[in-house]
C-alpha cells in the first residue's frame, strides 16, 4: 500500500475500542499516546475472532511479534481488534494472541480506514487462486492446532480486515489493508519499517530519533 493512501490519523483517534474484560471504553488514540518516545503501536483488525484464517493470521502475527521483542525487547505494543464480542472469549482462552484484545463497535475504525466489505463472490475469491492456495497453507501449517474443529463461523462472513503501525505522535509508518480471505501484512515488510525504526538507520551513528518527520524521512519508501 503506498504511503500517500495511508489515513489521516484524525480519521480514527477518538473512535472508540471495548475492553471486553474491563467492561470498558477507550479512545483509539490513548494506544499510540501512552507509548514511550523509543516505541511503536503495531494494531491488527481482524475479521472474525471465531473464523481459521484469523486464528491463523494471530498465530503467525503473534509469531512476528515475539521476533521483534526478541530484536528490540519492549518497543513494540502489540493489539488486537475485532468486530464484535462473539467468539471474543474462545479466541483468548484458546490462546492465538496472547498480547492486548479489543473490540471495535460499530466497526467505526474498519469503516474509517475503508477496510472492504465486498459480496459473496468477490470475498470468497472464486475468481481467485489466493484464498484457496491460503486455506491449503493453512491446513498443511497448523495442522496439529485444530483451527477448524475450534472454529466458530457465526457473525459478519464478509467483512475485511488490516494493520496499521503508528509512532508516539502519530504518524501512521504502516498500514496494509486485506485484499481476500486469510490475507494479512507478512513478515517482511513489517519487519522492514521495524527495523528502518528501530535499527541502524536511525539508531546507528550514536542518533536518536525526537521527531516523527526525521523518522518519516528515513523509513524505505515503495
Amino acid at each position: 500500500m503506498d504511503k500517500s493512501e495511508y489515513i489521516n490519523i484524525e480519521k480514527i483517534k477518538d473512535k472508540k475500542l471495548y475492553d471486553p474484560d474491563k467492561k470498558e471504553e477507550i479512545e483509539f488514540e490513548s494506544l499510540y499516546k501512552t507509548l514511550s518516545s523509543d516505541q511503536l503501536l503495531y494494531v491488527v483488525f481482524f475479521r472474525r475472532w471465531g473464523w481459521v484464517f484469523c486464528k491463523a493470521g494471530a498465530l503467525e502475527l503473534s509469531k512476528t511479534f515475539e521476533k521483534v521483542n526478541k530484536e528490540y525487547p519492549g518497543r513494540l505494543r502489540f493489539v488486537g481488534v475485532g468486530v464484535e464480542e462473539l467468539g471474543y472469549d474462545e479466541f483468548k482462552k484458546q490462546g492465538y494472541f496472547k498480547n492486548e484484545l479489543y473490540v471495535n463497535r460499530g466497526k467505526t475504525i474498519y469503516k474509517a480506514l475503508n477496510f472492504q466489505r465486498p459480496g459473496c463472490l468477490t470475498c470468497w475469491g472464486f475468481c481467485k487462486k489466493d484464498v484457496f492456495k491460503r486455506y491449503k497453507e493453512i491446513e498443511t501449517k497448523f495442522s496439529e492446532k485444530k483451527l477448524k474443529t475450534d472454529m466458530n463461523a457465526k457473525s459478519d462472513q464478509l467483512q475485511m480486515g488490516g494493520s496499521i503501525m503508528i509512532t508516539p505522535l502519530g504518524s501512521i509508518v504502516f498500514q496494509h489493508q486485506d485484499s481476500y480471505y486469510g490475507d494479512h501484512a507478512r513478515e517482511e515488510a513489517i519487519m522492514e519499517v521495524i527495523n528502518s525504526y528501530f535499527g541502524n538507520e536511525i539508531l546507528g551513528n550514536n542518533r536518536s530519533f525526537k521527531r516523527d518527520t526525521e523518522v518519516m524521512d528515513i523509513l524505505p519508501r515503495k
